[in-house]
C-alpha cells in the first residue's frame, strides 16, 4: 500500500469492499470511482487497480463481485462460466447500494462517481452504464458491451478457452479429464443458453444511446484470448458517430493478452481525473472535448 493511501474493509448492506483514499481526503468528500474485479478474482486483487487510481485524488471503492471472495463458500473454477453471467447481473444492480452509501455518508465531492472494471468487472460497468443513468464517467478494461454476443460465443467456443486459461492462471492445477470436460462443457452451454433472455435488458449494445454523453474510455489487446477484441471494436466502430457517443474513446493494442498494462491503468486514471475537473469541478478551464486529448498528453509524461 502506498504510504500516501488508506485502505479499509467495509460492509455496505453485506456488500464485502476494500475503500481506497488519498490520506489526505481520509473522512472527506471526494470524486468516487467503483472498480470490479475479474472473474474467479477478489476485491484483493482489485485493490491494486484501486490504489494506481485513488493517487489521482479519488476514493475508489473495490466489492467482491457476487459469487467471488468472502460470498463465495466454494471457490468458483474458470470453467463455472454460468455464474459470471449470474455475477454480473446480480453485482451491477447492488451498485445503487454503494453510491446510496457514500451519498448518505456525504462522502462524494461534487456528485462525481463513476465506475470501471476489467474483464467481468468490465461486462459489469457496461451494464452499469446503461442502467444507471447518473454516473458521469466509466472505464472498460478487455470486456465486450455486446452482451448476448459475448454470452453466445462462451456458449459455443470460449469455454474451451476456460480449460487453458485455468492453466495458465493457476499452475499446477488439476484438470479434470477429456471425457468429463466434455460433460461440463455441454452443461454449461445449456445453462448459459438460458439465461440468455435475462441478459438482453443489460447489453448495452441494444442501447447504445444510454450512454447519453458521458466520456468512457474502452481498452482491449488485439490477441485477447479469453474477451474477443472483436466484439468492443465493432461496437465502436458502429456507434461513433452518434450524438450519444460523442465522448466515447477506444484504444485497441496490436500486442498484450488478457492483462492491463500498468500505463493504461494510469492512462484510465488520469481520463477520469480530466471527466472530473470537466464536469463536475466549477469554474474548470477543462470541457468535454479536452479530456482524451489532455489525457494522452499528461501520460506522455509518465514515459518518458
Amino acid at each position: 500500500m502506498h504510504t500516501n493511501l488508506i485502505s479499509k474493509k467495509l460492509l455496505i448492506d453485506n456488500i464485502p469492499v476494500i475503500e481506497i483514499v488519498p490520506r489526505k481526503l481520509q473522512g472527506q468528500r471526494a470524486p468516487l470511482i467503483v472498480f470490479y474485479h475479474g472473474w474467479t478474482s477478489d476485491k484483493m486483487n482489485g485493490s491494486d487497480f484501486g490504489e494506481s487510481i485513488a493517487k489521482f485524488g479519488f476514493r475508489v471503492v473495490v466489492p467482491d463481485c457476487a459469487y467471488h471472495g468472502e460470498r463465495n463458500e466454494t471457490p468458483l473454477k474458470m470453467w463455472d462460466t454460468h455464474f459470471l453471467f449470474l455475477s454480473i447481473m446480480e453485482t451491477a444492480t447492488e451498485f445503487g447500494k454503494i453510491i446510496d452509501y457514500y451519498q448518505t455518508e456525504q462522502l462524494i465531492a461534487n456528485d462525481f462517481y463513476c465506475a470501471a472494471g476489467v474483464s467481468m468487472g468490465g461486462l459489469i460497468t457496461n451494464i452499469i452504464i446503461r442502467t444507471y443513468p447518473g454516473i458521469k464517467a466509466a472505464g472498460v478494461f478487455m470486456a465486450s458491451p455486446q452482451l448476448q454476443k459475448f454470452a453466445e460465443w462462451i456458449s459455443f467456443v470460449g469455454l474451451e478457452d476456460m480449460f487453458r486459461a485455468a492453466e495458465e492462471f493457476y499452475p499446477g492445477i488439476t484438470l479434470p479429464d477429456e471425457r468429463l470436460q466434455l460433460g461440463i462443457l455441454n452443461k454449461e452451454s445449456d445453462l448459459i443458453l438460458e439465461l440468455l433472455p435475462r441478459l438482453e435488458k443489460f447489453d448495452l449494445s441494444l442501447q447504445p444511446e444510454s450512454i447519453a454523453g458521458r466520456p468512457i474510455y474502452y481498452w482491449h489487446a488485439q490477441p485477447d484470448p479469453m474477451a474477443p477484441y472483436e466484439f468492443t471494436a465493432d461496437f465502436y466502430e458502429k456507434i461513433k458517430d452518434l450524438p450519444e457517443a460523442k465522448y466515447v474513446y477506444f484504444k485497441g493494442d496490436a500486442e498484450g493478452s488478457h492483462f492491463v498494462p500498468l500505463i493504461e491503468t494510469r492512462r484510465l486514471a488520469l481520463f477520469l481525473q480530466n471527466s472530473y475537473q470537466a464536469i463536475a469541478v466549477p469554474d474548470s478551464q477543462i470541457t468535454k472535448k479536452d479530456i482524451w486529448q489532455r489525457t494522452n498528453e499528461q501520460i506522455l509524461e509518465f514515459v518518458r
